[in-house]
């Protein structure tokens, strides 16, 4: 069953739809906030290979003991998801701008809505 999910990764949140019960799990700890949704440990690894644009996927984190029971580590608290790096954005008027990391991890997935959006509050 499809179910919906907002996430918090490094300052920046993003929504999407999951089927939890049959996606790929890991017993490494959650890098992600679930702040909507079911499951409350979850993970994103980006990877970039040379010459490939950059991929993310999602797992659902798991105990080690009990495949069936989230990770011992629960879900990310605000500070832990809060980014602790920030990027550089430039302008329209050419100032810059600092935002958090994970918007920038993020950039490849955004739609243009969202990125429309983004520019209107960065030039604001």
């Amino acid at each position: 069953m499809t179910e919906h999910y907002v996430f918090e990764y490094r300052g920046a949140a993003f929504a999407m739809d999951i089927e939890a019960d049959s996606g790929p799990t890991t017993t490494a700890p959650p890098n992600l906030r679930v702040i909507e949704g079911s499951w409350p440990t979850w993970r994103l690894e980006i990877t970039r290979e040379e010459g490939q644009p950059s991929a993310g996927r999602h797992y659902r984190c798991v105990s080690e003991s009990d495949p069936t029971m989230p990770h011992p580590h629960g879900n990310l608290t605000p500070a832990e998801s809060a980014s602790s790096t920030d990027v550089l954005m430039i302008r329209e008027d050419g100032y810059l701008r600092t935002v958090p990391v994970g918007e920038a991890a993020l950039w490849p997935w955004r739609d243009q809505t969202y990125r429309d959006a983004f520019h209107a509050r960065l030039n604001a």
